[in-house]
């Protein structure tokens, strides 16, 4: 998990989806490789953001199934923007899967918009 290394949740509640804040950690190891300089987020990590926000807050193990949509419309440098709203919305929750829509932003700037489905193992 990335929780508590590379972010930290500054705030998180549920109802017919989950809306947190998170913190990104400017000085994760993983920086320094991507990219030298000029910090950028990973992508990868964004969808493992939105996937670990699920399972806390419903207290579930989960494995991503597919991903519908990812678009990825700005980049976070930890260094100039590290606090970042999540906002993750459930289209369908099943005993065996959640399907849902993601969205990333800081600020008024959409980071990411981002569906899929998650089977509960």
């Amino acid at each position: 998990m990335l929780v508590q290394d590379l972010y930290y949740i500054k705030q998180i509640k549920s109802s017919d989806g989950i809306q947190a804040v998170i913190e990104i950690n400017a000085a994760h190891p993983i920086f320094k490789g991507h990219f030298p300089g000029i910090p950028v987020l990973p992508g990868v990590c964004m969808i493992q953001i939105i996937k670990e926000l699920i399972e806390i807050e419903e207290k579930i193990s989960t494995t991503l199934k597919h991903s519908d949509m990812i678009k990825f419309l700005s980049m976070v440098n930890p260094e100039l923007n590290n606090i970042l709203d999540v906002d993750i919305k459930f289209k369908e929750r099943t005993s065996d899967y959640i399907a849902y829509n993601a969205v990333i932003k800081n600020e008024a700037t959409i980071i990411i918009k981002n569906s899929g489905q998650l089977h509960i193992n």
